[in-house]
């Protein structure tokens, strides 16, 4: 989508169960932002985002999940879903190219 001065395109990430699941990357004149959306480590996101001045990656703080799981009586799926359908904080930029972005 364009309109004015902003480009605007999607790039379907991953998050399953869910299939609508998008990236967006705003283009402005002199300036390009991405934000990741909801999504498990998915490589494609860096060449989507490559060049990008801004990156917005949403992600998970792997220690943290434990206590979380330990409150919870569905425990095993809330975990098997939390790891399927987000970043952990370390694997964030394991794929980044070299440059911007």
């Amino acid at each position: 989508m364009a309109a004015g001065d902003v480009k605007v395109t999607a790039l379907r990430n991953l998050h399953p169960p869910i299939t609508d699941s998008f990236a967006l990357k705003f283009e402005f004149p002199g300036k390009t932002v991405v934000f990741s959306g909801d999504t498990a480590y998915f490589p494609p996101l860096a060449a989507f985002a490559k060049g990008a001045d801004i990156l917005v990656h949403e992600v998970m703080y792997g220690p943290a999940l434990d206590e979380l799981v330990m409150r919870n009586t569905n425990a095993a799926t809330l975990m098997a879903h939390l790891k399927a359908s987000h970043t952990l904080a370390a694997r964030r930029g394991t794929h980044r190219h070299r440059g911007r972005a």
